[in-house]
Order: structure tokens, then sequence, then C-alpha cells
């Protein structure tokens, strides 16, 4: 018998892999921050706390944590707790309790009136805490000289004697709790004091400064005659209208809004424990639609370290800790459109790395389900071709195991936004072709030809369809060739009389049925 076969192209089967891998890698190389940042730090105890974050929590924090329902009531060691935790510095047991029991001294030293007078014992704690903690006292200037724009952390208060306008009113929150006085934060755009409820009325202690006991916010406070007192403080002058749109919030509240504060940023503070601050803030404001977007893009950095380092099992576990929020998040309806957009792209590292990490059929459902339930506006391009990205791995490693059905399933329903994908349609051409080829290589010339049709139904215009037309026409010529040679010449004309009319272009059925019409005519046949 003749070999008549005839080459096939291959180029189809070799672009899925290539496009998959770029996509993955534009989409990751997204974030020019994880080139500039130190990421490089274990990571074997993270996700070792019942709270659904990433971040690992020592024993201050384990504590401190689940001292918050306390926090909340206004217990002064839980806020005390709550306010170290929020410096988000390392801090030991042994350094919070000899903290609580310094505190405990101080206050256990002043002449207070045991609740009979509150006003005087506010005022009396306050002055001390000037000249105990703040460097303050009366002959001092009123610009404080230990006075830090930038020193928002209430450990730094005791461990340098620095401190800013919401850190010394921490302190000063805390010790007035102590005495079971009532007091809120009140938070301006540039400033932030405190606010202690009296009987009849209500007394406004800024505690940057140490003539600042109930001192009158009225317009004249915020008049061009104070523009100096702000000023000395590297604050932008807030004006009568700022204050009265002032938040009040509770101090358990200031210690949640204490998380993100000029000492977490990114030239201060070390990668690592601005992400802890970062997820404690989003799960303690869940509403909070700031804290969300900050708390996932930790998540999307963390999986591009990770993917460099291609440390998929330590994803995958960060990723077991965070699937419930994730899934929860899932359900939100966001003013800020760019977090939906953020959450899919965390999904999509997501489904990468379950289908990375073994578990394809998850993955591949997960990839499936944003892709057919998000929107993709021009800004997630890059996140709907990782998750193409996706499917197309789960397909390819499918039809590799030569399972091609369980393999074109894959982009089932899928098809139409499959194919003005490119790494979609990569993938997609590299099943087909090894679908077809499977049959080619068993000479099933009809069912490889059934797989070449079926796939120009659905792609019959772009640079891949030319090359499955070329291989059309090349089953047709050797599933002709074949029948000729089993002397069945009329089944032979008859599949390139059909190949000349499928296909645009098919020059070579066309010379082969002109050469079958001479032979016949010749009487060869």
């Amino acid at each position: 018998m003749r070999n008549l076969l005839r080459p096939f192209l291959l180029t189809a089967l070799l672009m899925s892999g290539t496009a998959a891998a770029e996509a993955a890698s534009e989409f990751a190389d997204g974030d020019s921050a994880a080139g500039e940042i130190n990421l490089d730090f274990e990571r074997s105890g993270f996700g070792n706390s019942g709270l659904p974050i990433w971040s690992e929590l020592g024993a201050f924090e384990t504590l401190a944590v689940s001292r918050i329902p306390a926090a909340r009531a206004g217990d002064a060691d839980a806020l005390l707790a709550l306010y170290l935790l929020a410096s988000g510095e390392p801090i030991t047991l042994g350094d919070y309790y000899d903290l609580r029991n310094e505190i405990d001294s101080w206050i256990a030293e002043l002449p207070l009136s045991g609740s009979l007078q509150p006003a005087t014992d506010a005022h009396r704690l306050f002055v001390s805490m000037h000249s105990r903690y703040l460097g303050t006292d009366l002959v001092s200037n009123d610009m404080p000289a230990m006075y830090r724009e930038e020193q928002s952390q209430l450990s730094k208060v005791f461990s340098h004697g620095e401190f800013n306008c919401i850190s010394s009113a921490m302190l000063y929150m805390v010790a007035a709790r102590k005495l079971d006085l009532p007091v809120d934060g009140v938070v301006l755009p540039s400033h932030a004091f405190v606010q202690l409820r009296l009987p009849g009325r209500t007394v406004e202690v800024e505690t940057t400064s140490f003539t600042g006991f109930d001192v009158p916010h009225d317009e004249a406070f915020y008049s061009a005659d104070y523009s100096d007192w702000f000023s000395a403080r590297s604050l932008a002058p807030p004006t009568y209208e700022d204050y009265l749109d002032r938040d009040i919030v509770s101090p358990y509240e200031l210690g949640i809004f204490n998380m993100i504060n000029q000492h977490t940023a990114e030239a201060v503070m070390p990668y690592r424990d601005r992400m802890r601050l970062a997820e404690l803030r989003g799960y303690y404001r869940p509403r909070d639609e700031s804290a969300q977007k900050s708390r996932l893009a930790y998540y999307y950095q963390e999986y591009v370290h990770l993917r460099e380092r291609k440390d998929y099992p330590t994803a995958l576990r960060m990723y077991r800790q965070l699937g419930n929020y994730l899934e929860e998040l899932s359900e939100w309806r966001f003013e800020d459109e760019e977090i939906p957009v953020l959450l899919t792209a965390v999904q999509a590292q997501m489904a990468d790395t379950l289908v990375k990490t073994g578990d394809e059929e998850a993955g591949l459902a997960l990839a499936r389900h944003l892709l057919q339930t998000r929107e993709f506006p021009d800004t997630a391009r890059t996140v709907e071709s990782h998750l193409f990205s996706v499917v197309s791995r789960y397909a390819v490693d499918r039809a590799e195991q030569a399972d091609y059905p369980g393999a074109r399933l894959a982009f089932n329903a899928l098809e139409f936004q499959c194919l003005k994908n490119r790494v979609c349609n990569s993938g997609l051409a590299q099943v087909y072709s090894a679908w077809a080829m499977h049959y080619v290589e068993d000479r099933d010339w009809e069912r490889s030809a059934d797989v070449y049709r079926e796939y120009l139904l659905l792609d019959s215009s772009s640079n891949l369809s030319q090359h499955f037309s070329t291989n059309l026409e090349r089953v047709y010529l050797n599933w002709a060739a074949h029948e000729e040679w089993n002397g069945e010449w009329e089944t032979a004309m008859a599949l390139l009389n059909q190949c000349t009319q499928l296909l645009t272009t098919a020059s070579e059925c066309e010379s082969a049925l002109a050469e079958l019409d001479a032979k016949r005519d010749q009487g060869f046949l």
C-alpha cells in the first residue's frame, strides 16, 4: 500500500502553553511594588490563628485579639493591648504585662478623689501624663520638645518618649478608663484629640499641649489666631467646618483606626507588620471598603512573591485559611469599582494555585465560575487571561492524558469569550490539535476530520483556524488516497469534493480531484 500520508502542521500545538505563561507573567508582574520591598521571611507559622487571616499571631497578638470584646466594652487593659497591637511592633507578653503594671503603679500614686470629683481627677491625670511620659510641665513651652508629627505608635511613647496627637490620646484614654472616666476619640482630617464626657458637660482634651485640657473648640479656636498652634505641630490647620463634621469614635474604634496611620507607611514599617495590621483592620472593619481593598492587595502581592519562588504549597495554605473570607466578600456590592477587580484577581490566583497543587477540579470550577459571573472591563483583561490560563492548563493536562472529551468540557459554555481571548483560544486549539492528531496517528481519518471540522465551526477566521483548515485538507487528501488504494475511487472523489466545498481554499484537494477525474477519463479507474 502506498504511503501517501501528508505532513500536518503542529504550530497550534505549541502556542497555548506559551500564551498562558505570558498571561500569568503579565498578570503577576503588574504589581511593581513586589520588587521594591522585602518579602523574604519565614512563613511556616502563618495561618496559625483562629481568624481568617494569613499573618502569624504571636503570644501577645493572640492575647490582644482575644481581648477585643473587652476593648469594645471599654476595658482599660484590653484597650492597652489593642493600642500596642496597633503599634505594629514585635511585643512580647512580658512587655505588655510590664506596661500594664507600670500604668497601674503610676495611677496608684496620684492623689485622686475616687470618682467624687471626676473633672479634677481627669485634669490631674492629664498633668501627670505630661510630666511623666510626654516630657512637659507647667514651666515648659506649650510646644512639647518630644512631639513628633509622625509618631503615632503608643509603644514608642513608652520606649522613646515621643508622641503625636493620636499616640498621646491613646495613652490618656487608657489611663482615663482605669478611672472609669467615659472618653471618646475625636478625629479630624489632620488631627485627633480626646472627648471626656462628664455630668452636665463635655470636656475636650488636646493631649499634645500641656495647656490643652478643657480647651473650647469653638470658632475662635479654629480662627487665624490659632493657626500657629497647628502649624507648629506640622498639621494642616483644620477649619471650624472640619470640627463640625468631626468623627467621634469609641476608644476601641480609635485603636482599629490607628492600624493605618503614619507609622504604617511603607518607608517606616516592615511589610510583614504592615500586612498583619491591614488584615486585622480589615477583619474588624468588615464593611470598610478601603480596609478590604488594602487587605486584598496584600494577598495579591503574597501570591506574586510565592509564584516567583514556585512555592505553591505555601500559597495553598494561605488560600485554605482565606477561602471563606474570599467567598463571603464575593457576595458584597462595592461602591469602589476597583475592589471587585482586585477580588477577582486574588481568586484567579487561588484557582491557579489549586490547579498547580493537585486540586485541578476545584481550580477549574473556581476559574469557570469567575469567568461566567464576573465582568472584565479593559482594566481587568490580564485577570481574565489569568483565569483562561487556568482553564487552558487544566484542559491541556487532560488532553495529555488522552481524556479529550474531558479536556473539551473545560471550555463548555465559555466558547464565545474564549475565542476573543488569545490565551484561551490557544488552549482550545491545543486541545483540538492533540485530539485530531490522536486519530491521525491511528489513520482514523473520519474521526480526525470530525474534530478539525468541529473546531472550525467555532473559529473560522483567526490565524489558528488557518492551521486547522490546512490540516483538515491533509486529512481529506490522506483519506481519499486510502480509499483510492482500496479501489473505492468514487468514495475518494466524493471526499475530495467535500473538501473543496467545506474549505475556502483547498487547492491541493482540487488538484487531487482533477487528477482522479483525468484517471477516470483515461480509463484507469
